[in-house]
């Protein structure tokens, strides 16, 4: 009856990663459509949203890490540019819900609006600023900070998504503990 029950939970944590990793191909998947429009990032939200529903840390860097490739590969940047801030944003988020914030739609809203304002910058700086652009203002008027608001208005879309696929969990009272054994 045991061994079942930890099979069934095993099964539900396994297909829920799999909900999360195909929600994320399919995020990368419209940041890399061909069309001429200013594309929001909702790669971030997810990552930000998966570590704030997992349990631990680690869970939650690797959530950043795959997130952050995939972001890297849309954004054509360096290989592993915006997995180290997603990381380090996943990280943060999941201590941060851990010990201090409940997550609702506010304050995850608040979170992702506030990481991705941090990531759209800082791409903007290293990009464009530091390598003095004629038209980097225009770059950031025009690209960056509509960029920045899509992906902030994404969260509201990604959020309700991603709690129902969090909602698959077996109802019982065994721990992470036990099924690790």
């Amino acid at each position: 009856m045991r061994k079942i029950e930890l099979r069934k939970i095993k099964l539900l944590e396994v297909s829920r990663t799999l909900l999360y990793l195909l929600l994320a191909i399919f995020a990368y998947a419209l940041q890399t459509l061909d069309i001429d429009i200013v594309k929001p990032l909702p790669l971030i939200p997810i990552a930000i949203i998966y570590a704030i529903n997992e349990d631990g840390e680690f869970r939650a860097v690797g959530g950043g890490v795959v997130c952050g490739l995939m972001l890297d590969n849309s954004l054509n940047t360096f290989f592993g540019y915006s997995a180290f801030f997603l990381v380090i944003f996943s990280v943060f988020s999941s201590l941060l819900f851990f010990y201090l914030l409940r997550p609702n739609v506010g304050s995850v809203f608040l979170v992702t609006m506030v990481y991705s304002f941090i990531f759209c910058f800082l791409h903007y700086f290293f990009y464009y600023f530091i390598w003095r652009y004629d038209e980097s203002k225009i770059i950031f008027k025009e690209y960056v900070l509509p960029s920045f608001c899509y992906t902030a208005i994404s969260t509201i879309a990604v959020y309700p998504i991603m709690r129902l696929i969090n909602r698959i969990r077996l109802k019982g009272d065994i721990t992470i503990k036990e099924m690790i054994r």
